[in-house]
């Protein structure tokens, strides 16, 4: 059966963006799809994360780099560099000269300078929230053991995700900083993808 209404609404979205949107740019659609639809999308590989929305197999190094192509066909610009595959894995500092829709063309998120791929971001947020939920401050030591980022680039995600970090005589820690409800944020809806976008035959998407 076809998608409902709000379930094409979040396909065309993510066609437009290649696969991958922070959850706060969408929240709205998240809330309000049907189960049904929810389902299907996860069969066919679509993870809700809490930072991300994302597409788990388009995450490798050959498809990070075909639409890191076609971001600059469209622009009609070169390709900037990509780190090599392994790199790709990881936490990489973001090039000032390169433009953040690159980033987020190939699929990476970008935080605090930093970027990294949405599977990663959410396995560093779900730890973090783990850590956090203790009940006392956590060890920013323990949790880059846990996370395998190093403290200083830790120390400016954790900042980006709304965590305050503290320095005393027991070490770093960080602890989350009151804040107002991250998913409260009405959602950017975009047009659907043009015709001839890459991803434009999503719309056609039929689960029967």
């Amino acid at each position: 059966m076809p998608l409902a209404s709000v379930g094409r609404g979040l396909v065309f979205q993510l066609a437009d963006a290649l696969g991958c949107l922070p959850t706060t740019r969408v929240a709205q659609q998240i809330r309000e799809l049907e189960r049904p639809d929810r389902t299907a999308l996860r069969r066919l590989g679509l993870r809700f994360g809490g930072e991300s929305i994302y597409f788990q197999a388009i995450l490798n190094a050959e498809a990070m780099r075909f639409r890191g192509l076609l971001w600059a066909v469209k622009r009609t610009e070169s390709v900037p560099q990509l780190p090599a595959p392994r790199r790709l894995a990881k936490v990489i500092e973001t090039d000032p000269a390169v433009p953040a829709s690159f980033y987020a063309a190939v699929g990476l998120r970008v935080l605090g300078g930093l970027a990294l791929r949405p599977d990663r971001l959410e396995q560093l947020a779900g730890t973090a929230r783990h850590f956090a939920r203790r009940g006392s401050a956590a060890k920013t030591a323990e949790l880059a053991t846990a996370t395998g980022i190093g403290q200083p680039a830790l120390r400016r995600l954790l900042r980006a995700l709304g965590y305050r970090t503290m320095i005393d005589l027991g070490g770093e820690t960080f602890i989350p900083r009151p804040r107002s409800n991250r998913t409260s944020t009405k959602s950017r809806r975009s047009p659907p993808a043009a015709e001839n976008h890459p991803f434009a035959r999503l719309r056609e998407l039929n689960l029967a």
